[in-house]
């Protein structure tokens, strides 16, 4: 496979064959052998072979080979030319990690971290198809629905988790008609639960301050305990992606695909229109399941900390399929952006964050 050095830390894969866009590599030379070793830019180069792919294909600097596509990519597809691929997006819909800032000081945590940690292990499930408080198929159907925002009705967050939150928590148009009876009951008892493989909570502290005046805004303080929570829509969203993943195969059959984990619809077909409304729906169950985490672990610590304040400080996914906005040949368009591995480096809105830095 020919690779063309641009820059530095710039590579590309020139569109050949099937491709209808190249692929772009942002990794050093160093990285970029050690993406040679595995499938990286073979699923990269097959993601270029989709229908309605837009610009180029993107491999991040922590590039290796995933389900279908490669994790750490990202690929934009025109709305009425492209596809939609539950492989692409992966099983781990919405994945994502969100910040907690803590005004403890790591002192007084360490004084008490044997006892809270021992809390944390009790109080938050973790580990494969472990649960915790099962709530009813209607509740979980309103989750799909709402998100975060069932949370915040249910007094498991604030207004302003929701506002720091991508989405503010919560992706319309989600559908719980098009998410699958056995979806919904590997959901059931697994709001407010890690689930295993890299999932995480993470007690981290403040060692450095490099901007104080963002650093004030973010309410990051040196010397403060932050916790950092990694995990995503558990069996939810996992049957949500076989469940698509194996309609798609059956409706065109594998040989259709540049490869059978790649399998893809039209995004305004009705099989692609379910698959985005049920993603939709595994989105927010997620969103919701970071929420509820927080709230367990603000509660907590109010026992050991009694005046201490947890604010979320931003939430955002790595594995998620949005329409945005972007201008292409000089003309604004929106575009279905798939995100595996990958996150966006801005709030709500670009123009919104700029705002919230700056202020």
């Amino acid at each position: 496979m020919k690779i063309k050095k641009i820059s530095e830390y710039e590579w590309e894969i020139p569109k050949e064959g099937k491709m209808l866009v190249p692929v772009k590599i942002l990794a050093s030379k160093e990285l970029l052998e050690q993406m040679k070793e595995d499938d990286t830019f073979k699923q990269a180069s097959n993601m270029a072979k989709l229908p309605g792919a837009v610009k180029n294909i993107i491999v991040l600097p922590d590039g290796h080979q995933g389900y279908g596509a490669n994790i750490g990519s990202t690929a934009a597809f025109d709305l009425e030319k492209g596809v939609i691929s539950p492989g692409a997006t992966g099983f781990d819909i919405n994945c994502g990690i969100r910040l907690l800032t803590t005004n403890i000081p790591i002192k007084e945590f360490i004084k008490k971290r044997k006892e809270i940690l021992h809390d944390i292990k009790r109080t938050i499930p973790s580990g494969v198809g472990r649960g915790g408080e099962r709530y009813s198929k209607e509740t979980i159907k309103e989750v799909i629905v709402k998100g975060s925002a069932w949370a915040l009705e249910n007094k498991f967050a604030t207004k302003e988790d929701l506002e720091h939150t991508e989405e503010n928590g919560r992706m319309k148009g989600a559908n719980p008609e098009d998410v699958s009876e056995r979806a919904i009951a590997r959901g059931l008892p697994q709001l407010g639960t890690l689930g295993a493989g890299n999932h995480f909570i993470d007690l981290q502290v403040v060692e450095e301050i490099y901007d104080e005046e963002i650093a004030k805004i973010f309410r990051l303080k040196k010397g403060t305990l932050c916790i950092m929570i990694h995990c995503g829509s558990r069996g939810l969203g996992h049957q949500v992606a076989s469940d698509y993943i194996k309609l798609i195969e059956t409706k065109y059959g594998p040989e259709k695909f540049p490869d059978r984990q790649l399998g893809y619809t039209k995004i305004k077909s009705e099989l692609g229109k379910k698959y985005f409304s049920a993603m939709k729906g595994a989105v927010n169950f997620a969103f919701c399941n970071r929420q509820i985490i927080t709230h367990k672990i603000r509660k907590l610590l109010r026992r050991y900390y009694p005046t201490s304040k947890v604010n979320l400080m931003y939430d955002v996914a790595h594995n998620i399929s949005k329409i945005e906005k972007y201008i292409i040949e000089g003309t604004e368009k929106d575009l279905l952006v798939i995100r595996k591995g990958a996150t966006r480096s801005f709030g709500p809105e670009e123009k919104r964050f700029r705002l919230y830095i700056e202020k």
